[in-house]
């Protein structure tokens, strides 16, 4: 469901943070992302129950990751490996919001009578 939906991406981009964080420690981990655990978007719906608040939460936690980038460290850009991973792997994450805004309205398609 959309509420579901939207939990799943709030919590991508909680571990954005926490990746990003990895990468500037130097420890280019593999990608530890969380965001299809029920109990997790369940745990994410029960303090946000409104698809509204689930979208401000959204907003709030996508702000967050641009204002990190805003402020990484300067040296951060000299380990290229790291730097240009975190690059394309941003450059990716569109596809995944439209994948799943197309979702979203396949959603509310399908509920239309």
């Amino acid at each position: 469901n959309i509420k579901q939906v939207l939990a799943h991406l709030i919590s991508s981009e909680k571990d954005t943070h926490s990746w990003i964080c990895s990468l500037l420690d130097d420890r280019d981990c593999l990608f530890e992302f969380h965001e299809n655990r029920n109990s997790l978007l369940n745990s994410i719906i029960a303090v946000c129950p409104t698809i509204n608040g689930l979208i401000k939460d959204l907003k709030r936690n996508t702000a967050e990751t641009v204002a990190y980038l805003n402020n990484l460290d300067e040296n951060f850009v000299d380990h290229k490996r790291s730097y240009n991973r975190l690059g394309e792997f941003l450059l990716s994450t569109t596809f995944h919001y439209q994948d799943h805004i197309d979702q979203i309205k396949k959603i509310i398609e399908n509920h239309l009578p």
